[in-house]
């Protein structure tokens, strides 16, 4: 079989070196190395945190904003609807006393 690529023009297969497999060399951490890298994690979760309690709190007043408007809109409303009737009550009576007159 080695001599079919030998006869046209290609290497044996005698003149490939086999595969070596390096091991990859994983450097030793120090203690201080790992507790800097934790220490990293600790600092990017908590500003991540802090983000997150802050896009909170403005949700919660953007919230409060508009249920506080739309509350408004409701009594003002409300004290429409309210003048509208005193209104009607009061053409009312003046057409009744125009009648009775």
């Amino acid at each position: 079989s080695s001599g079919i690529n030998a006869e046209y023009g290609g290497s044996t297969n005698d003149d490939i070196a086999p595969c070596q497999i390096e091991e990859p060399v994983i450097p030793e951490v120090t203690e201080e190395e790992r507790a800097a890298k934790q220490a990293a994690v600790q600092a990017r979760l908590a500003e991540k945190r802090r983000q997150i309690e802050e896009k909170d709190k403005q949700d919660a007043i953007l919230k409060e904003k508009i249920r506080r408007k739309e509350g408004q809109s409701l009594a003002e409303i409300r004290e429409k609807q309210q003048q509208d009737e005193m209104k009607k009550l009061t053409e009312e009576r003046r057409r009744q006393k125009l009648e009775d007159e």
